[in-house]
């Protein structure tokens, strides 16, 4: 198993047909281990799942990050955001609800920790759906402009 920082376009990049399947990613910009998996044939979804030019796929550990448990304002845009983005500021928003909630998890470990989610539109009546299902833990969410 691999421990080093990847960025995503290495990632895809860096699986070995021959081994044992185990290699693992730390990526940065998502805050997230990949796990590449050689029989994985998953549909890729660019968030959980990622395709592998060598076949298999790389698949997120679903675990929030701690540092982003902390972070009480984030950036939201789905025209112009990215998810290899940060989204920390109104200039590196993240692009998709789902990224973001798998970052920042439906809790702190049982500490209740407000986050105000600013948004460059308003939601559309799915990523309102999603937010509201996803955010339905113990976190306490708002939205602001």
């Amino acid at each position: 198993m691999t421990d080093k920082a990847f960025s995503r376009t290495n990632l895809l990049a860096t699986a070995n047909p021959s081994n044992s399947g185990r290699d693992a990613a730390w990526i940065w910009s998502r805050r997230a281990w990949f796990y590449w998996d050689r029989d994985n044939v998953a549909t890729a979804d660019g968030i959980r799942v990622i395709s592998d030019a060598a076949g298999g796929r790389w698949i997120r550990e679903q675990r929030p990050d701690s540092y982003c448990q902390t972070v009480t304002d984030w950036y939201y845009d789905a025209a112009a955001g990215s998810n290899d983005n940060d989204g920390l500021t109104a200039a590196t928003p993240i692009k998709d609800i789902a990224e973001l909630l798998l970052r920042v998890g439906p809790d702190s470990g049982g500490v209740v920790t407000p986050v105000t989610l600013h948004l460059a539109a308003p939601l559309t009546d799915s990523e309102g759906d999603l937010f509201s299902l996803l955010t339905s833990g113990l976190r306490q969410w708002s939205t602001a402009p």
